[in-house]
């Protein structure tokens, strides 16, 4: 097809970035802050004053709560008198590492913090692997004694750093003997609370199912109607669970339980896994 008489008459073009170099643009070195002049400037603001003080804080064992922290202390007077160190993923997400953490934290129990890539994000040290099969995480290493599964680990726990006559946190439970101290987290076998809380973790793991099956195993149509009616089932199961007791927390006690970690870290970690 011939081109028209306007198309013939334009002149070709030329493309400037293949014929023509454009020189790059003169810095002054001299002038441009240093790295050292930078940092300053940031810490001699409010927020890098407070970054810096809770570094310090976190250097002795203390302070709030930090993915960087390598020892906690709480009312330790040194390292010493330190009988737990949790082994735990580096990048800080793995939920089952987070629910030991939490309850360490909770209960205010002096650890120290040795962290190490998941399989996803690297090689774990050679010592770890010969000590563990498979490397697993989390593990946690109380009086020279290693404990492996993170349920497992928050039961020895719970046992071993609840101070005699301690509160429980469940409904019925005495009262603490002074506000804030930290409370019993698995509640006697047998009981009431023991049987709610067993309940609770079933519900749990049924949670966990029918959200992992709408996630990870897409399906159409009928199927797909299946998968999501038995996931808001479930969800309303769970939200009358919730609202079973009074208070904020599974058990109606004055403070979390083990089963309320245990459904924050693996239900408050599902949005994150969404497509």
């Amino acid at each position: 097809m011939a081109l028209s008489p306007f198309a013939a008459r334009q002149p070709p073009i030329r493309h400037r970035m293949c014929t023509e170099a454009t020189p790059a643009p003169e810095l002054d070195t001299e002038a441009a802050p240093s790295w050292e002049a930078l940092q300053q400037l940031v810490l001699d603001t409010p927020t890098g004053a407070r970054l810096t003080h809770e570094g310090e804080q976190r250097a002795r064992g203390q302070g709030p709560p930090h993915t960087a922290a390598e020892l906690r202390l709480f009312d330790a007077e040194d390292v010493s008198q330190v009988r737990l160190t949790l082994y735990r993923d580096a990048s800080a997400w793995c939920p089952y590492c987070q629910k030991v953490w939490l309850l360490l934290e909770e209960k205010r129990v002096p650890y120290k913090v040795v962290t190490m890539p998941l399989n996803a994000y690297g090689y774990k040290p050679a010592w770890w692997t010969r000590r563990v099969d498979g490397g697993k995480l989390p593990a946690a290493e109380i009086d020279g004694e290693l404990h492996l599964e993170s349920l497992a680990i928050m039961e020895t726990i719970d046992e071993l750093f609840s101070p005699d006559g301690a509160a429980g946190a469940w409904e019925g439970a005495s009262p603490p003997t002074r506000p804030g101290a930290p409370l019993r987290m698995v509640p006697p076998a047998g009981s009431a609370a023991a049987e709610r809380a067993a309940a609770m973790m079933r519900l749990e793991a049924e949670l966990q199912r029918d959200w992992f099956s709408l996630v990870f195993y897409p399906s159409e149509g009928e199927a797909l109607s299946a998968v999501r009616a038995r996931l808001l089932a479930t969800l309303r199961r769970a939200d009358a669970a919730l609202a079973a007791t009074p208070g904020p927390w599974l058990l109606g006690g004055e403070g979390p339980a083990l089963v309320d970690v245990h459904w924050v870290a693996r239900d408050g970690n599902q949005p994150q896994t969404q497509p």
